[in-house]
């Protein structure tokens, strides 16, 4: 059994034995459950352990067809523990059409493009592995518009550099987006939305409804270098993880 299948039964036994049967214990409040929660967090020492456990809690507590007042206190307080901790991207299942799919596509504007070189460092180890693309893979005398297309309709991962260069560009608008979106929705490609700059990115939902993997309100602007050095990990983290499900 991977870690991360024994991580999601603990969350999974947390739900049975603390909130199930929470009646069965005297006077026992939403507030002690709280607390046995953040007791069971130690016992995960890394983040990332720790953002699996409440990401799975947090998807059994949304199942639950309690309406509660108790039951919104749980799923705040798990959100805000999330909202700490590396974001977890759940992959979809890869329609048959998409078996062709290999590349990872890099989507910015050239205002960016320093964040973009930074993650690209911590890709390069898998480079044998990972087939990652941006625009500076076109050669001279390649029709870069076709490149382009052509990269899109191998992705099976995106990347995203959101900011306000990003939604103005027109580029980016009418000949990235449209396809990169349609393959998300209908073939279960993957969108991997990083915040660059603040911006009005809840206002898209069409992207804000895949999880940004940096609160919007702590774009990589505020964040200090071991903070982006952290996101950076998680994203080569969780792309690797997409990709590898979904060759199992």
């Amino acid at each position: 059994m991977k870690d991360e299948e024994i991580i999601q039964n603990a969350a999974q036994e947390f739900y049975d034995n603390e909130w199930s049967f929470r009646w069965s214990v005297p006077n026992r409040s939403v507030l002690d459950i709280i607390e046995i929660l953040k007791s069971q967090l130690g016992n995960f020492y890394t983040p990332e352990f720790k953002a699996i456990f409440l990401d799975k809690l947090f998807s059994i507590f949304s199942k639950d067809n309690d309406e509660s007042k108790d039951k919104e206190r749980m799923l705040f307080h798990i959100k805000q523990e999330l909202s700490i901790l590396p974001a977890i991207v759940h992959p979809k299942k890869l329609d048959q059409t998409m078996s062709d799919r290999v590349k990872i596509f890099i989507s910015y504007s050239h205002i960016d493009k320093d964040y973009v070189n930074k993650m690209k460092r911590h890709f390069v180890p898998f480079r044998d592995k990972l087939d990652l693309w941006d625009d500076t893979k076109i050669e001279v005398g390649q029709n870069w518009k076709v490149e382009i297309k052509k990269a899109i309709d191998a992705a099976k991962v995106a990347i995203l550099f959101i900011s306000a260069d990003f939604f103005a560009s027109k580029f980016i608008a009418e000949n990235e987006l449209p396809p990169l979106l349609k393959a998300a929705d209908i073939e279960g490609a993957t969108i991997i939305s990083i915040i660059v700059k603040p911006c009005l990115f809840d206002e898209f939902p069409q992207l804000s409804q895949y999880q940004a993997m940096n609160d919007p309100q702590k774009s990589l602007i505020k964040m200090q270098e071991d903070e982006t050095e952290e996101l950076w990990t998680n994203v080569v983290r969780q792309t690797k993880k997409i990709l590898e499900s979904n060759n199992t």
